[in-house]
């Protein structure tokens, strides 16, 4: 259950970044033994899902520094709800 909200995240992010949702783009086949593409490519670009994968990332950060910096560090530090 820990990484569920972030997989949620993740999840939400490809959902509001669907083509074929939002801008109307679908792949059509002009015969039937040619292979459907997909239109799963990468693209860099603005949208409206840009504010979610921010998100995404700096919470995956935040987890991965939590593997990486000891806990005990942390709470000397004060960085931690922890007492």
């Amino acid at each position: 259950m820990y990484y569920g909200p972030l997989l949620m995240m993740f999840n939400g992010y490809w959902v509001m970044d669907n083509l074929q949702i939002f801008d109307n783009v679908s792949n059509f086949k002009e015969h039937k033994t040619d292979h459907m593409a997909s239109g799963h490519t990468i693209q860099f670009r603005i949208t409206q899902s840009t504010p979610m994968l921010y998100i995404c990332l700096i919470a995956s950060g935040m987890m991965i520094m939590k593997w990486v910096i000891p806990e005990r560090l942390l709470i000397l530090k004060g960085m931690t709800m922890k007492t």
